[in-house]
C-alpha cells in the first residue's frame, strides 16, 4: 500500500524560496547591526563630550573660586610666603607663555573660616592665640592680616587652652626662612585659614590635566602637585587693570596692540604692570579642554587660538571644548 502524497498545504520550502528566506533574514540583520553600531557609536561620541564639558567646567570652577578669594585680608595683595620661603609672593600672580600654557601662582581664603589674634606675634613668636581655633587642623595654611601686609605660615598643632586656642608653628617665623624682615601684628589682627597654590598645565603620559601643586612652583615645598581635572590641555590668563582710570576695563586695542587695560591679551604684551602701582581688577580666563582618546580616525579637530596663544598648527582627531570667563579680584584695591 503506498503512502499519500502531501497536500499542497502540507509541502516545505522550496530552494529558491529557502534562498530568499535567508537573504531577507541577512538584510534584516544587517540593519540591526548597522542600527546597533550607530547608537553605540553615538553614545561613545556623547560620553566624550559630556566628559570633556566636565573637565572644562570643573577645572573652570576650582580656578573661578580660587581668584574670587585671592589675597584674602590684605588690599595690596603683599603677602609674605613663610610656606615655601618663596619670595613675596602678590596674593595673585600669573606666568604668562605666548607659546604654551600659562601658569597661576595664588593665595586664596578656603572655608570661611576665620578668627583673631588674642596677643601679639611678630617674627620671634613660636605659636598663634586666636579667640577659636577649633576648625584649624594640623597641615593647614593659615594667613595673619592687619589689611596692610599678610604673613602665610603652615599649622603644626592646634590646642584648647581655656578660653582661647593655639595654633603652634614649627618655628619661629626668623627661622622658618632665611631674611624674614621683622613685623608686628597686634592683637585682633585676622586670622584665617588660606592656601597658597600654583595652578598649571602638565602631560603626564600623553594625557594633559590641570594641576595644583599645594606648596607652590618648583622648588617649593615637599608636597607633589594634584591633578584637578583630567583632559584641560590648555590655560590663558589675561590681566585686566583700569589703566586709563576711566573706571571700566576696556578691550580697545590700537595699531600698536598694546594700549588696551588687557595684560598677556595679545603678543605686543610683555610689560605687566606693578600690582602695587596698577591693582589688578580681574582675571579672565580661559580653559581648553579635550577628550583623551581620538574620537575619529579624521583630523579634523584644531586647539583654538586664547589670548597671546596662537592656534595649533596640525589638526588632529579629539573633540573639544573652551570655556572663558571674567572674574573680578573681590579682596583687591583695584575691584571697585
Amino acid at each position: 500500500m503506498s503512502a499519500a502524497r502531501p497536500t499542497a498545504d502540507q509541502r516545505g520550502m522550496t530552494l529558491v524560496e529557502l534562498m530568499v528566506a535567508v537573504v531577507i533574514l541577512g538584510i534584516v540583520v544587517a540593519a540591526a547591526f548597522s542600527v546597533a553600531f550607530s547608537i553605540m557609536n553615538s553614545y561613545r561620541e556623547h560620553r566624550r563630550a559630556v566628559n570633556v564639558e566636565r573637565s572644562a567646567r570643573g577645572a573652570m570652577a576650582v580656578l573661578t573660586e580660587a581668584v574670587r578669594n585671592a589675597s584674602p585680608g590684605v588690599p595690596n595683595g603683599q603677602i609674605i610666603d613663610l610656606v615655601g620661603c618663596e619670595d613675596t609672593w602678590h596674593g595673585i600672580q600669573v606666568e604668562n607663555s605666548s607659546t604654551g600654557p600659562d601658569a597661576l601662582d595664588i593665595v586664596y581664603a578656603t572655608g570661611d573660616v576665620m578668627t583673631s589674634l588674642t596677643t601679639t606675634f611678630d617674627q620671634a613668636s613660636t605659636e598663634l592665640r586666636v579667640l577659636d581655633g577649633s576648625l584649624f587642623v594640623p597641615g593647614n595654611q593659615v594667613l595673619v592680616t592687619d589689611f596692610t601686609k599678610g604673613h602665610l605660615l603652615t599649622v603644626l598643632t592646634v590646642a584648647q587652652a581655656g578660653p582661647e586656642w593655639i595654633i603652634g608653628l614649627s618655628g619661629t617665623p626668623a627661622s622658618l626662612c632665611a631674611g624674614v624682615v621683622g613685623f608686628t601684628y597686634d592683637a585682633r589682627a585676622t586670622v584665617l585659614r588660606a592656601q597658597k597654590a600654583r595652578f598649571s598645565i602638565s602631560d603626564v603620559g600623553g594625557v594633559p590635566a590641570l594641576y595644583m601643586d599645594p606648596d607652590g612652583p618648583s622648588p617649593g615645598g615637599p608636597l607633589e602637585p594634584e591633578a584637578v581635572a583630567e583632559g584641560v590641555e590648555d590655560l590663558q590668563i589675561a590681566i585686566g587693570v583700569d589703566r586709563d582710570g576711566d573706571g571700566r576695563i576696556g578691550d580697545d586695542v590700537a595699531a600698536g596692540g598694546d594700549d588696551d587695560d588687557w595684560v598677556y591679551n595679545h603678543a605686543s604684551d610683555i610689560n605687566l604692570p606693578l600690582l602695587a602701582l596698577t591693582p589688578y581688577r580681574a582675571i579672565r580666563l580661559t580653559v581648553i579642554a579635550r577628550s583623551l582618546d581620538d574620537t575619529t580616525q579624521v583630523a579634523t579637530s584644531l586647539r583654538a587660538a586664547a589670548e597671546d596663544h596662537a592656534a595649533a598648527v596640525a589638526p588632529d582627531a579629539f573633540r573639544r571644548r573652551n570655556l572663558s570667563t571674567t572674574v573680578e579680584i573681590r579682596n583687591l584695591e583695584g575691584s571697585p
